[in-house]
This record gives structure tokens, sequence and C-alpha cells, in this order.
């Protein structure tokens, strides 16, 4: 199963066990979906939760783990990283995934520029990718 990144758990919210994340996903309504499974990296392993609330709160996704109701329970996650299953069905005709671009090669009027190695998004909404030469 290959994963991608939805998101960093970046603080607490309350002491009921919500969780403020920093989303790096397009599909935050589905990924955070109340019912749906994410993938939180520890340092030791990756830990599956399944969602039991999710709200958005002055631009943040704001979620819950089912079982987890107390702040104390879900402290230990802050600064951790979030995934998903990648689903291509989530993307529109003609969209891929960041991480499918990297790794490409690049031409420019079928001469060989490099191979991209980085992408990220400039203010504009732009997306960026640096090239290996």
């Amino acid at each position: 199963m290959e994963l991608v990144e939805i998101g960093k758990i970046i603080n607490t919210f309350g002491i009921k066990g919500d969780l403020k994340i920093a989303s790096s996903t397009d599909f935050g309504e589905q990924r955070f979906a109340p019912g749906s499974h994410i993938l939180v990296k520890t340092p030791r392993e990756y830990l599956d939760f399944e969602i039991s609330k999710h709200y958005i709160h002055k631009g943040f996704d704001m979620i819950a783990f089912k079982g987890y109701t107390d702040i104390n329970e879900v402290e230990k996650y802050k600064g951790c990283i979030c995934y998903a299953p990648k689903d291509t069905s989530l993307l529109p005709e003609g969209m891929h995934y960041i991480s499918d671009i990297v790794d490409c090669e690049v031409y420019n009027n079928g001469t060989y520029i490099g191979k991209v190695t980085d992408v990220y998004q400039g203010g504009t909404g732009y997306y960026w990718c640096r090239c290996k030469w």
C-alpha cells in the first residue's frame, strides 16, 4: 500500500482530545471525514486511527480520534505526520499526485533538461519543480 502525506499534527485544541492539523491535502473533507482512517507516524511506528470528528477552525482541519477524549491521551502526537493510502479516484482527470512527478524526466523541445527532484507550491498558487541537471 502506497501512502501519501495528508498533514501534520501541530497542536492540541481544547481539553477533549481535538487535534489541529496543518493539512497538506486537497481532499481534507474526504481524508479527515468521520469514520475514515489515517496513519500517524511516530518515531517508532505508524499508528492507525479512526477519525470521530472533523471540522474547520480558522483555516485548519480539526480532528478527533475515536476513543480518545482527553488532551493527555493525544498530546504525544504533536509534531507527527499524518498519512493515508494513495487514492487516485480522488483526483480529477488529468491531475496527479506530487509524488508522481518526482523523478520524472524533463524535456524542452526534445532536449533533456533534468530529473524532477522536488516540488513545492509558491505563493501564487503555482507549483515549482526543482530539477537535477
